[in-house]
Parts: C-alpha cells; structure tokens; sequence
C-alpha cells in the first residue's frame, strides 16, 4: 500500500504505473488529486475517517478504478468537480 498524506499531482506524462497495488489517500488535511486527464489505481482506498478534510478531483480529471474502490468519509468530504468522474476499469 502507497499511503498518500498530501495531494497527488502528476500532470506531466502520467508516470505512474498502478501494477497491482493499492493507493491510500488518508491525509489529515485537505487533499488534491491534480492529473494531466486520467489516472489509473489497482485499488484505491480515500480514508477521510475522524477528520474534516476533503479530497478534491480538479478540473476534467479521470479516475480509473481496475480493482477495489473504498470510500470511507467519517466527517471528511469528497469533492468533484462538475466534469469529474470516477469510473470501474475494464
């Protein structure tokens, strides 16, 4: 599991390869997911559990889930913007 404590940006060439991982956004603080158009996870956990925070997708990004997404939101937000999506993989 890569845990992610901050945002997540990569806007360049989409370097990241998913393999068979899992990403865990679980900061303590707002967070960002800010990519060039789409970004694939394995699996990917948002852990927004106990805190006020958010994550927030920006702008025309795409999310592509090709294992688990879990979505746990205690007292956290997830945000997307109006041209976001998240969407299961092939």
């Amino acid at each position: 599991t890569l845990s992610v404590g901050g945002s997540w940006t990569d806007v360049g060439t989409n370097n990241f390869v998913n393999n068979s991982g899992t990403v865990e956004f679980n900061g303590t603080s707002s967070q960002v997911i800010d990519i060039n158009t789409i970004e694939s996870f394995n699996n990917l956990t948002v852990n927004m559990a106990g805190i006020t925070a958010g994550l927030e997708l920006q702008g025309t990004d795409v999310i592509q889930v090709d294992g688990t997404l879990t979505l746990t939101d205690a007292n956290g937000v997830i945000r997307l913007s109006l041209y976001c999506a998240i969407f299961p993989g092939p």
